[in-house]
């Protein structure tokens, strides 16, 4: 097992995955069926990081603020845990390499890269070791700087409700699509 502290990470593949971030797409329905995870496109703005937090032997990861687990072998972020139940993943480290492996804790299936593109990049899946990419950096964020980006303050971070500090607000409505009474029409 690696030695990983619990903390704020963000996830990203390896090899030709190298700068793809592993994250919950930024397009998602409104339900609360298990949310998939992506080897998003190099693109893509707004990415919050991955909360490590230490349970049992392994650690549950959450994306955006829900635990994963998986679906019909698909990583996902478990909204509603009745549902589904989230996974404590184990997370190894080969001696000498700069990359790390995330694996159940019967060491039978590994987070894998998929072959196929999706629309919002390759999709993370379980398979067993050695079946395609699965290899993953993890990169430690500072707590401080995770709460700046959860508060906005990163611009690509796709929240545009508040300010950064320092700049001047001219309206406690700026940025906001409307403001004013909903008008109530009536039929006749």
């Amino acid at each position: 097992m690696a030695n990983i502290k619990p903390g704020y990470y963000k996830i990203y593949g390896t090899e030709q995955y190298e700068w793809n971030p592993i994250s919950r797409s930024m397009i998602e329905d409104r339900s609360l069926w298990p949310k998939k995870i992506w080897a998003l496109r190099l693109e893509t703005p707004g990415l919050q990081p991955w909360k490590f937090t230490k349970s049992g032997d392994g650690f549950i990861l959450e994306s955006r603020g829900a635990p994963t687990g998986q679906d019909e072998g698909d990583v996902v972020a478990i909204l509603n845990p009745r549902w589904n139940d989230y996974i404590e993943w184990v997370i190894d480290q080969p001696q000498d390499v700069a990359f790390f492996k995330i694996r159940t804790k019967d060491r039978k299936l590994f987070w894998t890269i998929s072959e196929e593109n999706g629309f919002a990049g390759r999709q993370i899946v379980l398979r067993k070791e050695g079946e395609g990419f699965q290899n993953f950096r993890l990169v430690r964020v500072d707590e401080d700087d995770f709460e700046a980006e959860e508060h906005g303050y990163n611009h690509g971070s796709g929240y545009r409700g508040r300010h950064r500090p320092g700049e001047e607000v001219d309206s406690e409505y700026d940025n906001h699509f409307s403001y004013g009474k909903r008008q109530k029409k009536f039929c006749s």
